[in-house]
């Protein structure tokens, strides 16, 4: 259907497109409706090629305009991709920098910034973790918006403290806690037991000073404590083996973040624009990390971005000597 002259009206498909129409030139009308258009996050989008294609790239394409790394609409309707509505967007003169931490844990007598590497491995473990949950981030069946952004939120908290995927953050509380085990006294003598299991203690008697082993998974005796005097207590042995093989567990409890709210709103609404791009687990690893941050998530989104582009240059195989790994995007 054309409703102006040059100016033609897309159908769109699927459930969030039902009833809305993109606008496109007459002259790219044919080549635009081969394909099957849908809508998400308020463009347009159909798969080509096993591809996802946007409709305001296609476009550029078909006029055989170079396709820039980002495209703004001029009216900012990103459903209007007439040739004429599209601006190719200018890169900034400058990369975004690294984020002011404006918590951060331990002392610092000056301010700390957290670098885009540490905010990439802070965003890669919040993701995975995340992924594994993909369902629980959509609104579950007559759940109201309210609680389920409730849930949405205690989720984050929990990825945090499970993944600790914020550890240069003062907003948790850390907590080292030892664990210690219940050992059986060691077995006594100069030739080990016959029968040793993995876990198993024996104090070597067969030299000064003695030994105390403990038998692994790899069927040999390692030394565990050394320098042990023949006349030392039994207790006394006892109480170093425990403290010696004891595991030390850190805990985090996180506040709330209240600021994630809004986030996770939008997240469920579908209304999460550019930054939602790369999936629901993304967005709300990256809106987690702004709220930790008190900025925007759009600006977590950019730093990303543009640090896994870097990686991605001809350049990058010296920033990897220095240890950084990524992508460009946040898949």
């Amino acid at each position: 259907m054309i409703e102006t002259v040059g100016v033609a009206e897309i159908a769109l498909c699927g459930r969030y497109g039902q009833g809305k129409v993109a606008l496109v030139d007459e002259r790219f009308a044919d080549a635009v409706r081969a394909h099957k258009w849908y809508l998400s996050n308020g463009s347009s989008y159909a798969k080509i090629t096993g591809e996802t294609v946007y409709l305001s790239r296609y476009i550029l394409a078909l006029a055989a305009v170079p396709i820039p790394s980002r495209i703004d609409h001029l009216n900012q309707d990103r459903l209007d991709c007439r040739l004429e509505n599209l601006k190719l967007a200018r890169p900034a003169t400058e990369p975004p920098g690294p984020i002011l931490n404006p918590f951060p844990r331990g002392d610092h007598d000056r301010r700390h910034y957290l670098s885009p590497a540490e905010l990439d491995q802070s965003e890669r473990a919040l993701r995975a973790y995340l992924g594994k949950r993909r369902l629980q981030l959509e609104l579950q069946a007559d759940e109201p918006l309210g609680p389920a952004t409730g849930r949405i939120v205690t989720l984050a908290m929990e990825a945090l403290t499970r993944t600790r995927a914020a550890w240069w953050s003062g907003l948790g509380e850390w907590d080292a806690h030892t664990i210690t085990h219940p050992l059986l006294p060691p077995y006594v003598g100069p030739k080990p037991p016959r029968f040793p299991r993995p876990g198993d203690l024996w104090r070597d008697t067969s030299g000064l000073p003695h030994v105390v082993r403990e038998y692994g998974p790899a069927r040999d005796w390692g030394v565990v404590l050394d320098h042990v005097r023949p006349g030392m207590p039994r207790h006394a042995l006892r109480s170093a083996l425990s403290t010696l093989l004891s595991d030390v567990e850190v805990r985090v409890r996180w506040p709330r973040l209240t600021a994630l709210n809004a986030d996770v709103q939008l997240m469920l609404t579908n209304r999460m624009g550019p930054a939602g791009q790369n999936g629901r687990p993304a967005y709300l690893a990256c809106a987690t990390l702004a709220a930790l941050l008190a900025a925007e998530t759009q600006r977590v989104v950019e730093v990303l971005a543009d640090y896994r582009r870097t990686l991605s240059s001809p350049s990058a195989e010296a920033q990897a000597a220095r240890g950084l790994t990524g992508s460009q995007r946040l898949a």
